[in-house]
């Protein structure tokens, strides 16, 4: 990877007009570059190092912006600028350590592809979505007709990472929603694996009726034996619910629930799936 290419902070933008360009430019910190057709061919390593601020081309359809140098935070606080500037529908994306070797032509058609998936299964009416901290803290912004809903737990994960939106509401889930969540979690062999904060989010999504969004395994596990819908954002997700045991390394015995150390010869448990 090129040197130069970890340490620049870039916007890459597709589909904006120029004015929409300049006024992104007034507002956003780093180089702004607008993708041109010739570019699809080049790696996103290449386009961040080659490209130039002063080019300009009609994409025509999706407005896209592709984020490479930020920090979490600053990505968060870019993107809702971005969206405060146009009244479109924008596609976001960061690039990855891995992305980068990745055609830009590919990337695009991607997230093209994500986001008629994501349009087709999860847009249009309004709807309640109980959002994941880690989906939060990895730069996604919802759709404007989102409504979110978050347990307290979750509000506290985000806040402590310097983020805060007004656009969730908090709600704590109730006792018997967090119950039948714990009673099917270990049922699963999935409850040593969660958080506080994950089941929660779970029981909430569960006692709204609400889509649970989240990228962890564990929790579209349990979500899918509860008869939770799950939507993942940054990785692919489950694809058939799954049960867990504990087997002792040492002497080979299986337990349903955890322990620190084997109760029968000491050893160290591992999580493994039953067939």
């Amino acid at each position: 990877m090129k040197s130069s290419a970890k340490k620049n902070k870039v916007i890459l933008l597709i589909g904006f007009s120029p004015d929409e360009v300049e006024r992104i430019k007034e507002h956003v910190e780093g180089k702004l570059c607008i993708m041109h057709h010739d570019f699809l061919q080049w790696t996103l390593e290449d386009v961040i190092e080659r490209c130039r601020e002063d080019d300009y081309e009609s994409w025509g359809e999706n407005r896209i912006v592709i984020l490479h140098g930020y920090e979490k935070e600053e990505v968060v606080k870019i993107l809702r600028r971005i969206k405060e500037l146009t009244s479109y529908h924008i596609i976001f994306a960061t690039i990855t350590p891995t992305s980068l070797q990745w055609k830009l032509e590919n990337l695009i058609d991607e997230l093209r592809e994500e986001n008629l998936c994501f349009s087709r299964n999860y847009g249009g009416e309004k709807m309640k979505y109980v959002v994941d901290s880690s989906v939060f803290i990895e730069g996604f912004l919802p759709p404007s007709n989102w409504e979110i809903i978050i347990p307290p737990s979750i509000h506290e994960e985000v806040r402590r990472k310097g983020l805060e939106f007004s656009i969730f509401k908090i709600i704590s889930p109730r006792r018997e929603s967090i119950k039948k969540v714990l009673k099917i979690a270990e049922k699963s062999g999935d409850l040593s694996v969660l958080s506080r904060a994950d089941i929660e989010a779970i029981a909430l999504a569960l006692q709204e009726s609400a889509i649970l969004v989240t990228d962890d395994y564990a929790m579209q596990n349990v979500a899918e034996y509860l008869g939770i819908k799950w939507l993942s954002v940054h990785q692919k997700g489950i694809k058939e619910r799954r049960r867990w045991k504990w087997r002792c390394t040492s002497c080979g015995r299986y337990f349903t629930k955890y322990y620190e150390r084997c109760p029968i010869c000491g050893g160290v448990l591992k999580r493994v799936r039953l067939r």
